[in-house]
């Protein structure tokens, strides 16, 4: 049975962590969006992920960047004062965004934080071998929840600044919504494996 849809509730979309003012950044830090708190949150009840600390990364850790072919890179633990790559987590981020896809409940959009290595949407740094940017790819988790769910409404906060922008995720939010309210999500749009 469809839900009704009531335009006054506050729709669920899943967010960066960092992004509502939440230290889980490698430098113990946030990146709180004001915008996104007090004039968006209004209309969405946000649900919080940060896909590195949810893997065991500590809060402060060695940052995580991508290094290998822009196509298919990996995530990688970066011991910044030795220069030097140490640990991969590319599976433990996929392991991870394909649970919340399991477990998450029904949201109608999400906000990326951009250029994180596992947040970012699209135009996150990649490096060769020899530690030299050699392209851009999406971030792991992101990458796998926008694979998943494809229709869903997705943006990074930085565009979320442009008014234009903004107004049009808005409402392919709501429309998304809606969409999802006329039936069962189950029957709409299965996570994709």
């Amino acid at each position: 049975m469809a839900m009704a849809w009531d335009p006054k509730r506050r729709i669920p979309v899943g967010i960066s962590s960092c992004l509502l003012g939440q230290p889980v950044r490698y430098d113990g830090g946030h990146k709180h969006n004001s915008l996104l708190v007090h004039e968006l949150g209004k209309c969405f009840e946000y649900l919080p992920f940060c896909p590195e600390v949810a893997i065991g990364l500590g809060t402060p850790r060695s940052p995580i960047r991508l290094t290998g072919a822009p196509s298919q890179p990996r995530a990688v633990t970066r011991a910044v004062e030795r220069q030097i790559d140490c640990f991969d987590v590319t599976e433990k981020l996929v392991d991870y965004a394909r649970s919340v896809l399991e477990t998450c409940p029904r949201i109608s959009g999400y906000v990326f934080k951009a250029g994180s290595p596992s947040c970012g949407m699209a135009g996150v740094e990649v490096y060769d071998e020899k530690g030299m940017p050699s392209g851009t790819s999406s971030g792991i988790y992101a990458w796998v929840v926008m694979r998943a769910w494809p229709s869903m409404p997705v943006e990074e906060e930085g565009r979320l600044r442009d008014p234009i922008i903004r107004d049009g995720f808005v409402e392919r939010i709501y429309a998304y919504n809606r969409w999802q309210s006329l039936g069962d999500q189950e029957s709409i749009e299965q996570p994709v494996s």
